[in-house]
């Protein structure tokens, strides 16, 4: 019998469409290949992901179109290809293996506060992206500073900075700063043309 799922599709411009599967074979087609299933605690308590991106990450170089933007956020982790969200829960709360229909309260949230959530976190994130690009160009920081800069953010994100000395997070705060005081000058330009 047919179960009502969630593709997350990879790729930009894309959206979360609400999908019909049967058995592994429905998955198989959606996500392109064979698969994994993850299961996770909170509201959805299982997924089904496609092995080729998420599990064995097969894209050593991903591409924005490579990129599963929706799944990525769902898992906090980078997953790439597509993504089948499918309610793991039977009507009497148990996890049995099977898949069932997906709660409207599920869905309402994917397709709304989830999809927004997402499409915003993906637009800051390119602007903060095309920042450091244009900083890199004008010479305020180098693709090695940024590439340092990168990974402390993402060990500050990640709450372990321990291993940074402080005058190395002296260092990045300067570089943030100098990338920041670049922004607002070019800001205040554009805005006096």
């Amino acid at each position: 019998m047919l179960k009502a799922s969630i593709l997350l599709p990879a790729g930009n411009g894309k959206y979360p469409d609400p999908i019909l599967v049967d058995d592994y074979e429905d998955i198989q087609r959606e996500v392109g290949g064979t698969f994994t299933t993850v299961a996770f605690d909170g509201a959805l308590k299982e997924s089904r992901i496609n092995l080729i991106g998420f599990a064995l990450d097969f894209v050593p170089e991903p591409t924005e179109d490579d990129v599963n933007w929706y799944a990525s956020a769902l898992f906090g982790q980078q997953v790439c290809g597509p993504c089948v969200v499918a309610w793991g829960l039977s009507p009497n709360g148990n996890n049995d293996g099977d898949i069932y229909d997906m709660p409207d309260f599920v869905s309402e949230y994917i397709f709304g506060e989830f999809t927004q959530f997402v499409i915003s976190a993906w637009g800051q994130a390119h602007a903060m992206s095309n920042m450091f690009r244009e900083a890199v160009a004008s010479g305020i920081i180098t693709e090695t500073e940024l590439d340092k800069l990168m990974d402390y953010v993402e060990a500050l994100t990640n709450n372990d900075t321990d291993h940074y000395s402080d005058a190395e997070k002296v260092h990045f705060m300067l570089l943030l700063n100098a990338v920041e005081g670049f922004v607002l000058r070019r800001a205040i330009e554009e805005g006096n043309k």
